[in-house]
Formats: C-alpha cells, structure tokens, sequence
C-alpha cells in the first residue's frame, strides 16, 4: 500500500457544512455563492471637484455561482467518499481477487482455458475482473485520475 500523504481520517464537515476538516484542524472550505477572480481595486469618489478622494474597494469578475445547498452536498459527498476509501478499496480487492479465482476455476486446467470454445465466455467473465483492477490502479494514483 501506498504512504498515506493527507490528513489522517475520519475527516469531518465542519460548522455551517461547506466546510471540511479533522478532529484537530480544518482541511478545506468548500466554494459557495458567486466565486470568480477579485482583486483591489481603486475608484475616485466625491459631489465636486473639492471633494474628490480616491477610494479602495474589491472589484471582481465573477464566473458564476456554486448554491450554497449544493456547496453543502460537495462537501458530504467528499467526507463520506476519504472516508470510506480504503475499505471500499480492500472490499474490491478482495472481490477482484475471488472473482478471478472462480472465474480461473470455472474455465482453466493447468493454468489454460480447457476447451477452446469456452475462451470468449472466460473472457467475458475476466471483463469485470479487469474493471475492477483499473479502479483499484485509478484509486491507488496509479493513472491517470480523470
């Protein structure tokens, strides 16, 4: 197994729900509302020429809109998935593993399929077993994570 790097689990939301820590520190906090770029900016206030001053204030270009519900469901869903991770990965492992072993049992004699026409039905069978280590492989930061 991999050194685990991140914050030690259980990993918990934090007050108002949008926000994600541990025990003994916060993690993340999670966008909500309008987000985009914003930066200081200066603007020149003032009725009349006598009165003028400049002005410091953020100014910004927003991109869009996270609803604060949904910020809230972002942030359960990532505490349940760290959570659960690494017993959801043992669970497929383990399944992975059985799964081959029937599907190895149900077809092969001495490490070969034994009867030719049953090679694309072990095939077929192996498909899932298959799946199921390019997840464990995407789980484990194996590949690619998209």
């Amino acid at each position: 197994m991999t050194e685990k790097k991140h914050t030690a689990l259980p990993w918990i939301l934090g007050h108002d729900g949008t926000d994600i820590g541990c025990p003994s520190h916060p993690i993340c906090d999670l966008t909500r509302g309008e987000w985009g770029d914003y930066f200081p900016s200066i603007r020149l206030v003032g009725e009349t020429s006598l009165d003028i001053k400049a002005e410091a204030f953020m100014d910004g270009l927003p991109y869009g809109c996270v609803p604060v519900e949904e910020s809230k469901a972002n942030a359960e869903f990532i505490v349940r998935a760290c959570n659960s991770h690494y017993e959801l990965l043992e669970a497929l492992e383990d399944l992975a593993n059985d799964c081959e072993g029937w599907v190895d049992a149900e077809y092969k004699d001495d490490g070969e399929v034994y009867h030719p026409a049953l090679q694309r039905k072990y095939d077929r069978d192996m498909e899932t077993v298959l799946k199921a280590r390019a997840l464990i492989a995407k789980a484990r930061g194996e590949t690619d994570v998209t």
